[in-house]
């Protein structure tokens, strides 16, 4: 992981700092529009749900502070598809960067994003990949491929593994690859030698739970949910669209914690942050390229459109429209 520098300062792996007085918005304004697009692509805003994915990460990698990592600890991270869970990971990993010592390379995290495609080969490969080094040999026996994967943890000194959208593994698989992935992932857990957490979708969980062998290993859960449509619920999404608007480099707040702004921002995501933050995103390119002191409702108004999620989508942000 690289650090970029911003003047003479070196640039923080996210952007956290909000602009809460007018000064401060105008200044970021005037920041290249490099730096004011690095502060959109990393922009990191702690909300509830966050905080509770973040504190499984951290329960599982090193559950006492100061004291040794989680080996063998065994968690998972279930939510819906963007629903944010990879952006808690993404921003838990960077507290870890790889680093080199005298006695070589350290790779304290190691995150695997699997997919339907991903073969028991591949997966192993992606280690290898993941701990800079090239796929291993294509006629290594398997069951090699696995021990040689697990070997090159322990001697990166690797102290998470994160296998995320870890569904793919484990559903709508042929007979004989099931298996495969079933005892690769308990080698994983039953090396002692750092925590394992499958990120994905809560229908892993029936898989836990149908291998005894599984959820008797230092199982613990926990869940990143939507903000659902409770007063509740809508009060919290209107908040977090709040504090969201204060990150971003603009002259003038947007109002999207506004809460005619929020509903419809609601309305489009169904209370996803994935989804909020690919349309927010899609915004803040064309308003700083626009010159725009603010995102406009209309420039929401056609990133909903440039980013359609279902069929017949209705038109949001059409305010003072006929």
């Amino acid at each position: 992981m690289t650090l970029h520098s911003m003047d003479t300062a070196p640039r923080k792996l996210f952007h956290e700092t909000p602009f809460l007085a007018p000064e401060t918005r105008w200044a970021a304004s005037k920041l290249p529009n490099s730096e004011r697009q690095w502060m959109v692509n990393n922009l990191l805003h702690r909300y509830e749900m966050f905080d509770a994915g973040w504190k499984l990460l951290a329960d599982a990698h090193r559950p006492v502070n100061g004291g040794d990592i989680g080996k063998g600890s065994f968690g998972a991270l279930y939510g819906d598809s963007r629903g944010g869970k990879t952006a808690i990971c993404e921003a838990y990993m960077a507290k870890y960067p790889p680093s080199i010592d005298e006695d070589g390379e350290v790779y304290p995290m190691v995150y695997i994003a699997a997919t339907a495609g991903m073969t028991p080969s591949t997966l192993t490969d992606e280690i290898y990949y993941q701990t800079g080094s090239r796929a291993q040999a294509a006629k290594v026996p398997q069951h090699i491929r696995n021990r040689n994967a697990l070997d090159r943890l322990i001697v990166h000194r690797t102290e998470l593994v994160i296998i995320d959208d870890a569904q793919y593994l484990l559903f709508d698989r042929r007979k004989d690859e099931v298996p495969k992935f079933n005892s690769f992932i308990r080698s994983l857990i039953e090396a002692k030698s750092f925590a394992v957490v499958l990120v994905g979708e809560p229908k892993i969980r029936k898989w836990v739970f149908s291998l005894p062998e599984m959820s008797g290993r230092n199982y613990f859960e926990e869940f990143v949910v939507q903000f659902d449509g409770s007063e509740d619920g809508r009060e919290r999404f209107q908040l977090l669209m709040g504090g969201i608007d204060d990150l971003l480099p603009f002259a003038e707040t947007s109002n999207l914690g506004e809460p005619d702004m929020a509903d419809e921002m609601y309305a489009y995501s169904d209370g996803y942050l994935g989804r909020v933050m690919v349309v927010i995103r899609r915004a803040c390119w064309t308003a700083i390229n626009e010159g725009h002191r603010y995102i406009r409702p209309e420039t929401l108004r056609d990133a909903c459109m440039r980013s359609p999620w279902k069929e017949n989508q209705r038109t949001f942000f059409n305010f003072g429209a006929a």
